[in-house]
């Protein structure tokens, strides 16, 4: 993909790994060049979105800190239950 590199943008594409980051049309236009001309590099770059998707975002990922934030909130209004 090709994203504005601002706010959590930058922190999605990881440096250029998952995507392209672009500030003007200039960089939207180069970027789009790149992509459509480098299979391969959409592949990669595809790929390696997606592994980062996973072990940050999936269900997998997430359970774990979803656990811990509503443990606290048990905690917190049902202290009797714990």
């Amino acid at each position: 993909s090709i994203v504005a590199p601002w706010g959590v943008m930058s922190d999605v594409i990881d440096a250029g790994q998952c995507g392209v980051p672009a500030q003007n049309t200039d960089e939207w236009i180069e970027a789009l060049d790149r992509l459509i001309g480098d299979a391969e590099l959409r592949a990669l770059m595809g790929r390696e979105a997606r592994r980062r998707a996973e072990d940050i975002y999936s269900v997998r990922a997430m359970y774990p800190r979803w656990r811990d934030v509503l443990e606290v909130l048990v905690e917190q209004l049902h202290p009797s239950i714990v």
